[in-house]
């Protein structure tokens, strides 16, 4: 008996039965135990192969994949979207990078956004591809290798993409929280080349964790005898390697965690710990503002007031950069990175929740995948927007841009 464990990818394009597993009599000789696929015969008695999945794979209304069927429409229109979302946010990322060239932000916060715009920009192009590729698979269009490999090495760069996107996003989170509210210290510890190497470790540590998927698998050519009906017209499947079946069995759960859920807690409370350090200096602020305008009347008590709120406002300056205009810009920074990490907490609560429901029941269905891919598309075309709504310095830089760019065009022509 020959048994391959398919690998997960696989099992999300093929209809597999409730017990996971498809068997077939072969009649032809076998390969031995120790020999490769192209290998020698050692017999010649029918022997029986099987195929198994540890997840399930189907449509949301119980249909077989078909290019009629009303399963792959409304994947048609998820693709759609997520296409249209890819182009957008190829785009705007592209913007991004040019427009925090010109320096609108602080020298240690460019020096984080520009590799989360380049992250951003991949993982919009790689689930572009990943949908286009994977319609033309389950419309059964091409079903080859090259166009199976598509599908497949995209969606490990998508995901590896998106990984480095939130750990960058979690570096620049904890860099605005010592600049706005402990300035002193982030002048010491977050210069240009230190975040340069805060930026490099967030991306090595998304590679790392992201390594696996490259090397747990291994494609197997299936010969038109050991094909069975739900994939005869799969001339490839791919297959877990050992290396890739052991990872999967003892550090699955400890991936998901630290590559899904634990990022999403660390950003949510130091972005709560950076709103409500800047509500508690604004209050600061207006009640040194009110104690001078009620002293008013005498123009010493005027002036010891004002030399009062001076040097008190050195104080806070130093505890939480509100007052001078350098680090109100700063403190703006973090404010609008702040609708950056909302958005992507918003977006990523559907594929955790999506992710979790497939680890306990084993199941998944094509229409909820998709949409995983276009919420995390969202989140990785948004920031553009964010940043001309909220960011006034960016605003600023790209309509110069525009207007640089326009003149050059009026020149020309």
């Amino acid at each position: 008996m020959e048994h391959i464990q398919l690998h997960q990818k696989t099992c999300a394009i093929i209809d597999f039965p409730l017990n996971r597993t498809l068997c077939k009599t072969v009649s032809e000789q076998s390969p031995s135990q120790n020999e490769s696929f192209n290998g020698s015969l050692s017999n010649a008695e029918p022997y029986e192969i099987c195929y198994t999945c540890h997840f399930l794979s189907m449509y949301s209304f119980g249909e077989t994949s078909g290019p009629e069927s009303l399963g792959f429409l409304i994947l048609k229109i998820l693709g759609g979207f997520i296409i249209t979302c890819g182009c957008f946010g190829a785009i705007t990322n592209i913007l991004n990078i040019l427009v925090l060239r010109k320096g609108p932000c602080g020298p240690s916060l460019t020096v984080l956004l520009i590799p989360l715009a380049v992250c951003d920009f991949i993982a919009c192009v790689s689930l572009a591809v990943v949908v286009i590729s994977a319609l033309i698979v389950l419309a059964d269009i091409d079903r080859s290798y090259t166009q199976q490999s598509i599908v497949y090495y995209s969606l490990s760069t998508a995901y590896c993409s998106r990984t480095a996107s939130i750990f960058i996003a979690v570096a620049i989170t904890v860099e605005r929280y010592f600049v706005v509210l402990k300035p002193l210290k982030a002048k010491l510890w977050f210069t240009v080349r230190r975040t340069k190497i805060l930026c490099f470790v967030a991306v090595l540590l998304a590679i790392t964790i992201n390594a696996p998927m490259w090397f747990e698998k291994r494609w197997i050519k299936v010969e038109p005898s050991k094909r069975i009906l739900a994939f005869e017209d799969y001339p490839y499947l791919l297959e877990y390697t050992s290396f890739g079946h052991a990872f999967y069995q003892q550090f699955c759960e400890f991936y998901f965690t630290f590559d899904f859920i634990l990022p999403l807690p660390v950003l949510l409370i130091f972005n709560s710990l950076i709103y409500k350090g800047i509500e508690e200096s604004n209050r600061t602020r207006r009640k040194l503002s009110e104690c001078s305008e009620s002293n008013g009347n005498s123009r010493k008590l005027s002036m010891s007031s004002s030399a009062s709120s001076s040097s008190t406002s050195v104080v806070v300056s130093n505890s939480s950069g509100l007052v001078s205009s350098r680090h109100q810009n700063e403190v703006n920074a973090a404010q609008m990175f702040r609708w950056v990490v909302i958005v992507l907490l918003i977006c990523h609560i559907f594929p955790v929740i999506f992710h979790i429901y497939v680890a306990y029941y084993q199941l998944t269905y094509r229409e909820l995948g998709f949409a995983c891919m276009l919420c995390i598309n969202i989140n990785s075309a948004v920031n553009f927007i964010i940043y001309c709504a909220f960011g006034k310095a960016f605003r600023s830089s790209f309509v110069a841009l525009l207007k640089d760019f326009v003149c050059k065009i009026s020149l020309r022509y």
